[in-house]
């Protein structure tokens, strides 16, 4: 067991890397370390731009300040210079901690009743006992008990003190009514003998000194908004660098800190475009990264002078309005969500609660864009829509400002309003921009590919009016289904409206515009006219590339008949004796990659269903079979096997065909007028 242990671990261990290497390895992960580069070295560039331009009117500890610096928001703090004097004066209070020596007390009572005593004289010093000596024996005896009783009573008294005071000494001996000389001999005995019977403890006094300074609680104070920091050409001090610091201001030395956890967050959000990538299924060529990495930069740089303009983080809107007006809606929300909170960063010099007011406006314009960019009708809505997202940005902008306590003023509230409708129109002015250099399709190109007043679409209208027709019955059965089911329904109509340009090249080859009843393909080869027929596919690529059509649409052409065969002429050319292969008679494809093309798919053939049908559609029941068949047909050619499509999505795109299709076919029952002789006939009867 232990050997089969063993050995499973490696082969687990090598197979967890080589899984991780074949993830790391993807094509997509591939570009997205490029992208990842780019995006780096792009962050760092703006962090180094913005430090650059405050540099030289950033503060620096000990030096003067070069201007007067104002508090932007209300904030509290503790004043160290006030909390370090506070505990100072407090340390101070501690003169000393005292501790008393009872040995040395016991000692010294011994002592001095010994001193009136026989052999007293011995604890003097030798000086002073032959001074004594020379006394007579009544004198010696009666200065030694004077002595004695003297230093007893003080040594009592000054129990607790350092040592006895001079002066103190002498007024006891004054009290003795000895002459001076005696009393001079008395105190030089006692001097001798009487020591400190308490002394300072070092050590004990700075642990109580810092034990009482520590109990001091720091003292707080409010910086309110527009309170002065420090005025200009004052020296700066450190604690009025904290203060800048915390208020946002930059500091003259090179952010280092800031600068990389800034480049740090920037590589831990580079996975995310990946993974959702991966997971949602999506796939982006280069160009589509270029435009990726084209719209973060840019949606930084907007967000970096906006802050320095004042703005907050209002210079996220435009990032966000290209974002959700061409990538994928799901996709905008999270990225302007991500890509603003970390340009936030980028943003500023130094981590303030600043920041907070970014990341607030960066959230709210993320999600009210997802709410608000979507089935834009024209250029005004679109504008409309937008500044209604400025408005809610601004919004989010000033609650964050009034719950940090900076100051809200109408000046400021004006701004923000003229600062979203500009950012609007600077939007759609540059829109175009990116769709020409990037391919890129907006609500706004849609639009304009779907007038009829389009290039293309007045040559159906003119050369090929029956496939004109049929385009504009399969975007209003597409459209409705989009509709219905979320989809993007400005993207099928378009593509409808251009799925089937390539019949231009030959119109009369095509049964809805062969307008005499004669069929011109009953007069040539099978294998000729599938050859033509699936030929339109090619000739719409070619003029769509020469209308510069984007690749969007340009799937809508080479998708919507995915690998279909064309039965009718297989089937024409084996009862001729022709053993083809059924290849020959079959489109290139590829099927239908999305689900918008192969909603187009599914409303290109029941349109034709039904119109091939002509009067044999009766009632509704054969008009839903009718549609049913068609899709029934396509999920067994495996034509949707490529898309997510689900039986209740499948559903519900029959139900509107339906519903579609009998307003467009629909009947009428009229009544016969009878004639005024048969009513004569009638009232006579």
């Amino acid at each position: 067991m232990t050997a089969m242990k063993n050995s499973d671990g490696p082969n687990k261990r090598n197979g967890t890397r080589r899984r991780l290497f074949r993830v790391l390895g993807a094509p997509a992960l591939r570009l997205g370390w490029g992208v990842r580069v780019v995006l780096l070295v792009a962050a760092a560039a703006i962090l180094l731009w913005g430090w650059w331009a405050d540099s030289k009117d950033a503060y620096r500890v000990g030096r003067p300040a070069p201007q007067t610096y104002v508090a932007l928001y209300t904030s509290s703090f503790e004043d160290r210079e006030a909390t370090d004097l506070l505990r100072q004066r407090v340390a101070e209070e501690v003169a000393a901690v005292l501790l008393k020596d009872g040995l040395l007390h016991r000692e010294l009572e011994d002592q001095l009743r010994l001193l009136g005593g026989e052999g007293g004289m011995a604890l003097l010093p030798p000086s002073l006992v032959q001074l004594l000596l020379d006394f007579p024996e009544g004198r010696r005896k009666a200065l030694l008990e004077v002595a004695q009783s003297i230093g007893l009573d003080l040594l009592s008294k000054t129990n607790a003190s350092l040592s006895i005071d001079d002066q103190e000494l002498w007024s006891a001996l004054e009290s003795t009514g000895l002459d001076w000389s005696d009393r001079n001999v008395v105190f030089q005995m006692l001097d001798s003998l009487l020591e400190p019977t308490v002394r300072v403890d070092d050590e004990a006094t700075v642990d109580l000194r810092k034990r009482r300074s520590a109990m001091v609680r720091p003292v707080e104070r409010v910086l309110r908004s527009g309170e002065v920091i420090v005025k200009k050409d004052d020296i700066v001090t450190t604690q009025q660098a904290v203060l800048l610091s915390r208020q946002g201001f930059p500091e003259a030395h090179f952010p280092w800190r800031h600068f990389f956890f800034s480049l740090l967050a920037v590589l831990v959000w580079s996975f995310w475009p990946d993974v959702f990538i991966l997971r949602r299924g999506l796939s982006f060529d280069q160009r589509e990264w270029l435009f990726f990495v084209t719209l973060v930069v840019s949606g930084w740089l907007f967000q970096a002078l906006g802050s320095r303009f004042g703005l907050d983080g209002l210079g996220i809107l435009p990032f966000a309005g290209w974002a959700f007006l061409t990538l994928p809606r799901d996709f905008s929300f999270h990225l302007v969500l991500g890509a603003g909170t970390v340009g936030a960063l980028l943003a500023m010099e130094a981590p303030s609660f600043a920041y907070l007011l970014l990341v607030m406006t960066s959230v709210a314009v993320a999600g009210l864009g997802h709410l608000l960019l979507h089935e834009i009708r024209s250029r005004v809505h679109l504008w409309q829509q937008f500044f209604l997202v400025g408005l809610g940005g601004a919004a989010a902008a000033l609650l964050g400002r009034w719950w940090m306590g900076i100051g809200v003023t109408f000046e400021r509230v004006g701004t923000y309003v003229l600062a979203a409708a500009a950012l609007g129109m600077i939007v759609i002015a540059v829109l175009p921009l990116w769709e020409n250099l990037f391919d890129v399709i907006s609500p706004l190109r849609l639009i304009e590919l779907s007038h009829p007043s389009n290039r293309l679409l007045k040559r159906l209208q003119v050369e090929a009016p029956g496939t004109y027709h049929h385009t504009l019955m399969v975007g209003t059965l597409a459209e409705s289904a989009a509709d219905r089911l979320g989809l993007n329904s400005l993207l099928v109509k378009a593509g409808a409206y251009y799925h089937d340009i390539g019949k231009l090249r030959r119109p009369q080859f095509f049964v809805e515009n062969q307008f005499q009843g004669e069929n011109v393909h009953d007069e040539l080869a099978p294998t000729l006219s599938a050859l033509i027929i699936i030929s339109h596919v090619r000739e719409g690529m070619d003029l769509a590339a020469e209308h510069g059509l984007p690749r969007v649409i340009r799937r809508f052409i080479t998708e919507h008949h995915g690998t279909t065969c064309l039965g009718y002429f297989q089937r024409k050319a084996k009862a001729m004796g022709e053993n083809l292969p059924r290849e020959q008679f079959c489109y290139p494809g590829p099927r239908p990659q999305s689900a918008e093309t192969a909603l187009v798919m599914l409303a290109d053939s029941t349109e034709a269903a039904v119109r091939a049908a002509g009067g044999n559609i009766q009632d509704v029941f054969e008009l839903e079979e009718t549609v049913g068949r068609v899709i029934e047909s396509k999920l067994q050619e495996k034509q949707l096997d490529e898309v997510s499509f689900s039986l209740k999505d499948l559903a519900t795109v029959k139900s509107v065909f339906v519903d579609v299709l009998r307003s467009m076919y629909h009947s009428r029952q009229v009544k016969e007028i009878p004639k005024p002789a048969d009513t004569k006939q009638e009232g006579s009867a």
